[in-house]
């Protein structure tokens, strides 16, 4: 952004801010007094007198942006700190601060971006943590606000999304012992992050899936309505569905099936069955990820493979457990999943996808949104970074540059339920350069 239309927006600030007798050397610290005191227009008064002094003055800039933040003007300190971010982009007060600046303003998209930034300028891994549990919340909270916009509206076709978008149900149990009923949520979850490791399609995430599921009450029998599955593929912009059937047959065995729908012709494409014993359930996926992938005519090269090969758990018992977690986490029943993810992790110590279930509805059922404390969080974090954690390079400013369109929902679930991948990120990111005046 150019000096031009910073000193504009400061002079804008400092004519309106009064002129009352302040000592020029103290400004910064008058201000950062004032903030503490929650005198926000003394501190937007002081800062704005420091920047006139000198414009160069980044921290100056930032605080002012919080003060404007406290205030609850909003779009002007959005403004002021998505600049000081693209001068200085490894700032963690900086970061925090847009973020929240965001959240407030319902922007979730960029808040849940520059939340995730903000993680990477941190190493207490207790707030990580805290921070991740928002992020997720958050997240949950975006993927509901699409539903909702897509629900009123019904009205998109698989033209108007991606061609080569997959979305994969939950698979349907044939059988009659309860035990095996939670899998079906687990062999969905690997399915989905297995196909999102690859990177030949874009997949529907599962909880963009599960919301829609429960904004349609769908039920277990909606799963036998076409009609309804291909309405769900639509809404999610998927050219490709995904359904899937397994039974248990004689002793301690697994048999999965799978048809391919392509929504826009309704074509189905019926899988050879896989099958297995219990403990062979992941070895039974991978069978099932290649003939999906063959019958969709795509090559996957010995290095991708190697991406989806890893297998979490060869303890069924961990796997049922794991699933079982899944549901309750989807239903919001937070000490129950950590119960279920516990006992996955105890079962086999080596299943890491459980352990960081565990910590994560841990969290989530401690953190409350209305208690996520942006101040608590600033109080434990350097004012300024010591560490380059992402340089700002003109490649990552390039990155700035493009994104956070108005159509942006992050893309990928932040489960990561498949251990040694390619990192998922949390979405197509992208960040919108805003021009402080504008």
């Amino acid at each position: 952004m150019p000096y031009k239309l910073l000193n504009i927006l400061i002079l804008f600030i400092f004519l309106f801010s009064g002129c009352a007798s302040i000592n020029k050397s103290s400004y910064y610290t008058l201000g950062k007094e004032s903030l503490e005191n929650q005198e926000y227009d003394a501190a937007i008064q002081a800062f704005s007198r420091q920047l006139k002094q000198d414009i160069n003055d980044l921290k100056s800039v930032r605080e002012l942006g919080i003060a404007y933040y406290k205030k609850g003007e909003l779009r002007t300190a959005s403004r002021l700190l998505l600049y000081y971010i693209q001068k200085e982009p490894e700032n963690s007060r900086g970061l925090l601060y847009l973020a929240a600046v965001y959240e407030k303003m319902h922007d979730l998209s960029k808040a849940l971006y520059f939340y995730r930034k903000f993680n990477q300028t941190i190493s207490d891994i207790n707030l990580i943590n805290i921070i991740r549990t928002h992020v997720q919340y958050l997240y949950r909270k975006a993927v509901r606000k699409k539903i909702k916009t897509l629900l009123a509206s019904d009205s998109l076709t698989v033209e108007q999304k991606s061609r080569n978008r997959i979305m994969i149900l939950n698979f349907l149990y044939a059988g009659k012992n309860p035990l095996l009923q939670p899998v079906s949520k687990g062999i969905a979850d690997v399915l989905i992050s297995d196909m999102t490791k690859l990177r030949v399609f874009k997949v529907v995430p599962r909880i963009e899936m599960q919301e829609l599921v429960s904004a349609l009450d769908f039920g277990e029998f909606g799963y036998f309505n076409e009609e309804k599955c291909l309405r769900m593929a639509k809404l999610l912009g998927a050219s490709i569905l995904i359904k899937g059937i397994y039974n248990d047959v004689g002793e301690n065995r697994l048999v999965i099936g799978v048809n391919i729908i392509k929504v826009d012709s309704k074509k189905i494409i019926t899988i050879k069955k896989v099958e297995g014993n219990f403990t062979e359930v992941f070895d039974v996926e991978k069978k099932l990820l290649y003939r999906i992938l063959r019958n969709l005519g795509t090559e996957i090269s010995k290095e991708k493979w190697q991406l989806a090969s890893v297998v979490p758990t060869k303890n069924f018992l961990a796997f049922v457990s794991y699933s079982a977690g899944l549901d309750y986490e989807d239903k919001e029943l937070y000490e129950k999943a950590t119960q279920c993810f516990t006992m996955a992790f105890k079962l086999d110590t080596d299943f890491l996808e459980a352990r960081q279930a565990q910590r994560r509805t841990e969290l989530s059922a401690l953190l409350k949104s209305d208690i996520f404390e942006v101040e608590e969080i600033a109080r434990r974090i350097p004012e300024e970074t010591e560490k380059l954690y992402f340089p700002p390079t003109q490649e990552y400013m390039g990155e700035i540059a493009g994104m956070l369109t108005s159509s942006f929902l992050p893309g990928l679930d932040a489960r990561n339920p498949v251990r040694d991948g390619v990192q998922n990120n949390f979405g197509e990111t992208a960040v919108v350069t805003v021009q402080l005046g504008h």
